[in-house]
């Protein structure tokens, strides 16, 4: 960008927002027609344009939206062209985009009632009718399937530790000799960072092996289990994946459900690519079961093409789930009078506020 000393433009040239989306929309346009056949950007020249020192000046509102215009927009990465099937993530349609970019700018707030926030708790209602999530379970918007894999276990965790007695919130993993998460060979690595992030250790993740068709053996798992028991460690929690991102494989949930029963653990299915397919007839039988689950994952940001960082947790146990993560408010988010307590989200069963931005 070049130097633009001396030459700032007035403040308020900034809150010209109708101006600033039209100097970008006819690239925007462009790139969405999906004419040149490739995904990629054919060209790296732009990498010299943006790998710059930190400039001394601002270059300026103009500057920069022509840097989106001219480098940044026509170079990305078109996941949305026809026949593109590189990764799991899909392109955001254009009303989620349009979507996404208004609520950045009208819908920050977490603090009160308005509408953006109602929004979010009924797209999430919504999601969980359309997924066959039991209504009562308590549902989260997050980044992405990391935060919410990380957020069922950290449930799970919590579950498992107040049977006998213990708080991990409180006081951390201990009181527990070993403790175990279960899951197949294919599961995506995201179970073992949330394990290493709760404080259970990666080695916590205990890797079942899968059947033919890349599922995960039941009847590996009961030997499993029986093993652990017998050397003195705690079994936990069973992670099912609805749709492995390598072979699109769901493991049998019908069966881990009734598993989980038996053995006393939480059941967590991570769904984030997989779990849309039960809206399909054809495959709707492989996720039987999985309404029975203690949590559940699902990524809208791959199959139902809403943009990059929607994640969706739900839990069944609202109350556990707050336990698990819940810390008192910043007392500026928590001195508000009687009178504004009526406009906050108290009424609708969620508040957004105490939750954090990484989980809602």
């Amino acid at each position: 960008m070049a130097d633009t000393r001396g030459d700032c433009p007035d403040p308020s040239a900034t809150a010209d927002l109708a101006a600033a989306m039209q100097a970008v929309l006819p690239a925007l346009a462009e790139f969405a027609r999906y004419r040149d056949g490739c995904a990629g950007a054919a060209l790296t020249g732009w990498k010299g344009v943006l790998q710059e020192p930190l400039p001394r000046h601002g270059a300026g509102p103009d500057a920069v939206l022509a840097l989106l215009r001219d480098v940044l927009i026509p170079n990305g990465l078109r996941t949305g062209a026809p026949g593109f099937c590189g990764w799991v993530t899909t392109a955001p349609t254009t009303v989620p985009a349009v979507a996404a970019f208004s609520a950045g700018i009208a819908g920050p707030a977490r603090m009160l009632l308005q509408p953006f926030n109602l929004l979010e708790d009924l797209a999430l209602s919504w999601l969980k009718e359309l997924l066959g999530v039991p209504p009562t379970y308590q549902g989260l918007f997050v980044s992405g399937g990391a935060i919410a894999n990380l957020i069922g276990l950290g449930a799970a965790r919590q579950w498992a530790y107040e049977r006998h007695g213990l708080d991990p919130a409180e006081s951390g993993v201990v009181g527990l000799p070993e403790p175990r998460i279960y899951t197949s060979t294919e599961v995506h690595r995201v179970v073992h960072r949330a394990a290493a992030v709760l404080g259970l250790g990666r080695r916590a993740v205990v890797e079942v092996p899968v059947d033919a068709d890349y599922r995960l053996d039941v009847g590996a798992l009961r030997e499993l289990l029986r093993w652990d028991r017998a050397a003195g460690r705690t079994p936990i929690a069973v992670v099912a994946t609805a749709g492995t991102v390598n072979t699109g494989a769901v493991d049998p949930i019908a069966a881990l459900v009734e598993l989980c029963r038996e053995e006393g653990l939480w059941l967590h299915v991570d769904g984030a690519y997989g779990l849309p397919a039960v809206l399909d007839p054809e495959t709707a039988p492989l996720f039987a079961g999985v309404a029975a689950a203690d949590s559940l994952v699902v990524d809208p940001h791959k199959w139902l093409a809403t943009p990059v960082g929607c994640g969706a947790v739900f839990v069944r146990d609202r109350d556990l789930q707050l336990r698990a993560f819940r810390l008192n408010p910043a007392d500026y988010l928590d001195e508000a009078g009687d009178d504004e307590r009526g406009r906050q989200l108290q009424g609708l069963g969620l508040q957004f506020h105490h939750l954090g931005l990484e989980q809602t």
